[in-house]
């Protein structure tokens, strides 16, 4: 990995769930879609992984990536093809969206195959993970087969570079690495702002340091990511 030699600007999501598959495995997508899930919406982190602790039907079925997906007949039979023959996260993002309906949120989850452009990179993943919104990438490639990460932060500047919370173990990618070796257009899932009401993961950013996403002072209703120390100062008051 080369050595950044120019001042490049740094976003990162903070206290992001990071999930790892086994060495043998294709379970990348399902990993990455439990992350999102948990970084967005906590109480579904004690759900992930009942089935691989404990080794019953009933867990596999308590399981809410493997009870959503579009396909499944069988618990058992659709976690084992997810297991062998992996996933796609434009899949993924249609689970989330039945885990939404059935529980009654109000959240949509998209997914938008693009090129890797310059504005995919600063307009469609950066723009989210400004807004504090994780995004899910999946690529396929001809010499590495598929995969898929949360991209959960990027650095901006002479280069481009993507932070990853990879379930292969990944902590970041080059914009020009990802480029060169996918093969067609990325997969990439996102949470729509404007549907999206709950808390947001902390950020730190090179420009401002530890943002907390809070409610709005003297605005009910409205959120915004804020400064701690202007936090502190505002609650001390």
């Amino acid at each position: 990995m080369s050595k950044r030699k120019t001042k490049l600007d740094h976003v990162e999501l903070l206290n992001v769930p990071c999930y790892r598959q086994g060495t043998f495995d294709s379970l990348c997508a399902y990993y990455t879609g439990a992350m999102m899930l948990s970084a967005l919406f906590p109480e579904y982190g004690t759900q992930f992984g009942e089935a691989a602790r404990q080794r019953t039907t009933k867990n596999v079925s308590d399981d809410p990536l493997v009870k959503h997906h579009p396909n499944n007949k069988d618990d058992r039979l659709a976690l084992a093809r997810w297991f062998y023959m992996g996933e796609w996260i434009e899949t993924v993002t249609k689970i989330l969206n039945n885990i939404m309906e059935a529980d009654g949120i109000n959240t949509t989850f998209e997914c938008q195959k693009k090129g890797a452009h310059p504005s995919t990179f600063s307009k469609t993943i950066a723009g989210s993970i400004d807004l504090g919104l994780p995004v899910m990438l999946g690529w396929a490639t001809e010499d590495y087969g598929d995969h898929a990460a949360l991209v959960t932060g990027y650095w901006e500047g002479a280069e481009k570079w993507l932070i990853l919370n990879d379930p292969g173990g990944m902590t970041e990618i080059s914009w020009d690495s990802l480029k060169s070796q996918k093969k067609g257009k990325l997969d990439i899932g996102l949470c729509k702002p404007s549907t999206f009401h709950g808390a947001r993961p902390m950020k730190w950013t090179s420009s401002r340091g530890v943002l907390q996403w809070t409610p709005k002072l003297g605005r009910p209703g409205e959120s915004e990511y804020m400064e701690l120390d202007r936090l502190f100062s505002a609650e001390s008051s």
